[in-house]
């Protein structure tokens, strides 16, 4: 039972991905159009041991459609995060996962997960995060996008990465793998 709620700009009822490109989505499809300036919905964490929590050998997938209009070379738009909320009585590094769109070299939107290493969240230093990024980019303004990202905590594989169904490759380059 998770409890939401909206904040900065977000609407609902915008329309989404369209049936003529993508048949499987009714005619009516709707989405939620996020403001600029830290628009979010945020899920309470229901505590420890919760379905959002992850350990070694646990698997996630995160999945998403995605439309963004413009991402700033060197930016990061969140997909789905959790953590990192700068919230009072919370530590710094409470920073557990997140799927983002990361325009690392003016291309677009590379599909960029991230992870902290459980455990660490009262530590400082870079050798407790570990990002993986996609090759591939998806264009800003290029329409509906549906990317998914799997990965299985500790295991040193790569996460199984998709665009528009399509696998995608990329590295760990940030923190190795784990």
């Amino acid at each position: 039972d998770l409890k939401a709620s909206l904040v900065g700009s977000v609407a609902f009822g915008t329309p989404g991905p369209r049936y003529e490109a993508f048949p499987a989505f009714g005619t009516e499809n709707a989405a939620a159009t996020f403001g600029e300036g830290g628009s979010y919905i945020r899920v309470k964490d229901p505590g420890e041991k919760s379905l959002l929590d992850f350990d070694k050998g646990e698997s996630i997938t995160m999945e998403a459609w995605v439309n963004p209009t413009t991402i700033a070379k060197g930016r990061n738009v969140y997909v789905l995060g959790k953590g990192r909320t700068q919230l009072p009585r919370t530590l710094p590094n409470n920073h557990n996962y997140a799927v983002r769109l990361w325009n690392r070299d003016g291309r677009g939107g590379q599909i960029s997960f991230l992870f902290r290493a459980r455990g660490s969240e009262r530590k400082s230093g870079s050798d407790h995060w570990h990002r993986w990024t996609s090759d591939e980019a998806i264009a800003p303004a290029s329409g509906w996008h549906h990317i998914v990202v799997s990965y299985a905590f500790g295991k040193k594989e790569d996460p199984k990465a998709f665009i528009d169904s399509r696998p995608v490759k990329g590295a760990w380059d940030y923190g190795g793998a784990t």
